[in-house]
């Protein structure tokens, strides 16, 4: 599959940042987006990130990476859609690779999440999930980056 890229972020003011991103079909895309995946993996991994959305490497495509907090492993989500949240929301500090102050470094600020969510989404491989996500930081991240690909960012939250 050729060499594995570290992909540029994307910071507060690009505009790809606010759009929202196009559906993938898997069908006629899947050679391109599986190369999306792997270098969106060793971007985050390389960032010290836990998940990144393909607008915040300038693609405006609907796919996430996420990092298990259970295992460690990164697994890509493809046209992810949450379709139930719990009632209850967590209040934690939250950063973005794509919201940095002006020396550099990740701005962190409290946002609430909703602690369990249910996700319908595809797999590299095509096949449609619906996981009910009860870890709470999974879920969180999961929000997050399902975010970016409706335009928005967690800044957005502040002062609500």
């Amino acid at each position: 599959m050729g060499f594995k890229m570290i992909l540029e972020i994307k910071h507060v003011g690009d505009e790809i940042l606010r759009q929202i991103a196009e559906p993938i079909d898997l069908n006629i895309e899947f050679d391109k987006i599986a190369i999306l995946v792997r270098d969106m993996i060793e971007t985050v991994k390389d960032k010290k990130g836990v998940g990144l959305a393909a607008p915040q490497v300038g693609i405006s495509k609907r796919v996430i990476v996420v990092k298990d907090p259970d295992t460690d492993e990164f697994f890509p989500m493809i046209n992810p859609v949450i379709t139930w949240t719990a009632f209850d929301k967590e209040f934690m500090k939250e950063g973005c690779l794509s919201v940095l102050d002006e020396n550099g470094n990740s701005i962190h600020e409290t946002v609430g999440r909703f602690t369990r969510i249910k996700v319908e989404y595809q797999t590299l491989s095509g096949q449609k999930q619906e996981t009910m996500i009860k870890n709470h930081l999974l879920s969180r991240i999961i929000q997050h980056e399902t975010d970016h690909l409706d335009g928005k960012l967690f800044i957005d939250y502040l002062n609500q």
